[in-house]
């Protein structure tokens, strides 16, 4: 449900990089997992965080709402 979150921050991130790495490190032998690891990781992880970030806190919301609603918390 909040998937689209970590999405929303991460579809213009590789938008804006490209694919000129990924296609230099293939032509260089590298595997895809290493392809992910140190090329498309280190590029992704300020726009992953920020997505993840976001994610949690609408999760953490929705159980707050459902907490104070079902259990009558006061204030």
């Amino acid at each position: 449900m909040t998937f689209p979150f970590v999405a929303r921050e991460l579809i213009p991130v590789l938008e804006a990089i490209g694919p000129e790495e990924d296609v230099a490190a293939l032509s260089l032998g590298a595997k895809p997992c290493r392809l992910f690891w140190y090329v498309t990781l280190p590029n992704i992880k300020w726009g992953l965080l920020y997505g993840v970030i976001l994610c949690n806190a609408r999760a953490m919301g929705e159980f707050g709402a459902v907490h104070v609603v079902s259990s009558r918390v006061a204030g």
